[in-house]
């Protein structure tokens, strides 16, 4: 009987250490911070050419990032929105084919003293179906604005090669 409470106290100690955190969660099961989500649906929106959809999640700066992308065209099809022939860089997007997956890796988050700004510096992964996957860097500002959380600034530039998955 007492070898029985034993293992029923560790038992119960374990999970109440759980409950309160001391215990701590491995990266990857810690849920996102709010600001890291809504980058993250602005990122795939971005990368599966949902414009609108990415444009109600900008404010400020990243909605001309969504605009310059949005001019540019449309990277899955053969003719631009202005219906003109690709140009050799559009001929190089249909090249790679359908995007397979998007994936995101935080490297830094800072939040603000008010907790209304957050700067996000992430990975993000894009697995396209004839080319294989590339990483670019992403350099965000994420603003609270009329209880949401907004991509203010946006910036994405070439990352070194990563594998994800070893980090």
């Amino acid at each position: 009987m007492g070898k029985l409470l034993a293992i029923a106290f560790l038992v119960g100690g374990g999970w109440w250490a759980w409950q309160h955190d001391l215990v701590p969660l491995p990266a990857e099961l810690r849920e996102p911070t709010p600001a890291f989500a809504a980058y993250a649906r602005f990122s795939e929106y971005l990368a599966y050419d949902q414009y609108g959809n990415a444009r109600r999640l900008a404010s400020h700066g990243a909605v001309r990032s969504v605009q310059i992308r949005e001019l540019r065209g449309r990277r899955n099809t053969t003719r631009a929105i202005s219906s003109q022939p690709l140009t050799k860089d559009d001929k190089e997007w249909a090249r790679k084919g359908e995007i397979r997956a998007v994936a995101h890796e935080l490297v830094s988050e800072t939040t603000s003293r008010d907790g209304r700004t957050a700067t996000i510096v992430a990975l993000a992964r894009v697995c396209w179906s004839k080319t294989g996957c590339e990483t670019h860097q992403h350099d965000v500002e994420v603003c609270f604005a009329k209880e949401e959380w907004k991509v203010c600034n946006f910036r994405e530039s070439e990352a070194p090669p990563v594998d994800l998955a070893t980090r």
